[in-house]
């Protein structure tokens, strides 16, 4: 695979990781004035894994893990191993070609038996997804009915807790990193315009010190999760994660994307809300996080044990099957109302198919190919 390292030539180092890629043994190309979103396949190539999901069972759980064995074609056969996304080739750019190095999976905080690694411990099972997939009531339903030894924690990666749910979990530390941390103005963000909650929140994200046994990728339909996301733009501290731990790079396709962020956030820096888009920036926002939905979900799908969709997942049938406690515990009553439930305010917001495609026509297509495998219909419009 490739070199174990977190960075393997010296002039990644010219931008601390060439604006992108913080810790993976990867080789980025660019000038010494710009971040080329360029980056060359290496040889062994590009760790991409090719897992191969197996189809629902009758409660609608994709359960069973993936088969490693089953390779797909080179990106790349017949010519050059570099690869630029772009947002026509965005589905087959981030399409599974090779099992995955370690550093890629360590990256993912997946502990895999067959690599090595200095991580101080190893947790049995991590729930992510992209944002705004649930994770917040995932989370705390889980930590209603687990067992009572078994500690689950939102976006709060520490050795004390068994069950991490984090969309954001990223682990450059087990990838190699000796200090990991948000190149913020790399991406155009600069450092008087965070908040430092915000910032302390995002470093917390990728310092987890743990790996884990187990990954369950959690899916949801892209149209409900873009309409959640139209309040992740006041986020720059969370495009910030994106957009420095996105493989391939995304940051040539979301360049305009990132001005009207920061430009949100500058007008809404002492109060919260920022989610009233109009006009281009919205349609920036809705491409952007299309190409996020794509290449997050595709990373994860690398590394998972299994697939849910968060429509038709079971919690008490995953607290049983992932072993988080007995039959009886993981069916106790409970009242759901308790359960704690973050909105982003996005159930007013109707965003459909067509309406994407008449200014994304490529990102949307991708989108829409990946729900599809995803088991989603490509006429759903809820």
């Amino acid at each position: 695979g490739l070199p174990e390292s977190p960075l393997t030539a010296p002039r990644a180092m010219r931008r601390v990781l060439c604006l992108v890629l913080v810790s993976v043994a990867l080789h980025i190309s660019g000038g010494p004035a710009s971040c080329s979103a360029t980056f060359e396949l290496q040889d062994p190539p590009f760790p991409w894994n090719s897992s191969s999901l197996a189809a629902p069972n009758a409660r609608g759980l994709r359960n069973q893990s993936p088969d490693r064995t089953s390779v797909l074609p080179d990106l790349t056969p017949h010519g050059p191993r570099k690869v630029q996304l772009t947002a026509e080739n965005l589905f087959e750019a981030t399409a599974p070609s090779h099992e995955p190095s370690c550093t890629f999976r360590h990256l993912m905080c997946k502990a895999d038996s067959s690599c090595q690694h200095s991580t101080p411990c190893v947790k049995p099972l991590l729930i992510t997804g992209a944002a705004g997939s649930g994770t917040h009531y995932i989370a705390g339903f889980l930590q209603a009915i687990t067992a009572k030894r078994i500690q689950v924690a939102h976006e709060g990666p520490s050795p004390r807790v068994d069950v991490l749910v984090s969309w954001p979990a990223r682990c450059p530390l087990a990838a190699g990193s000796q200090q990991p941390h948000l190149h913020t103005e790399d991406f155009g963000f600069p450092s008087k315009f965070l908040k430092a909650n915000m910032l302390a929140w995002g470093h917390r994200q990728i310092r987890n010190p743990c790996l884990y046994r187990r990954v369950v990728h959690v899916v949801r339909h892209p149209l409900k999760f873009l309409s959640s996301n139209l309040a992740f733009g006041q986020c720059v501290e969370c495009w910030s994660i994106v957009e420095q731990f996105s493989l391939p790079p995304i940051m040539n396709l979301t360049k305009e994307m990132r001005e009207v962020v920061l430009a949100n956030r500058k007008s809404h820096m002492k109060v919260s809300g920022g989610r009233q888009w109009k006009g281009r920036g919205r349609e920036l926002l809705l491409e952007a996080n299309m190409v996020y939905w794509v290449v997050w979900n595709r990373m994860i799908d690398r590394v998972a044990d299994a697939r849910y969709q968060l429509e038709t997942l079971d919690l008490r049938v995953l607290c049983e099957e992932e072993k988080l406690g007995s039959r009886k515990e993981c069916q106790r009553p409970m009242d759901n109302a308790n359960v704690n439930r973050v909105s982003h305010g996005g159930s007013g917001d109707s965003i459909t198919w067509s309406e994407l495609e008449a200014f994304a026509p490529h990102a949307t297509r991708s989108t829409k190919r990946l729900a599809l495998e995803y088991g989603y219909s490509d006429s759903e419009e809820d």
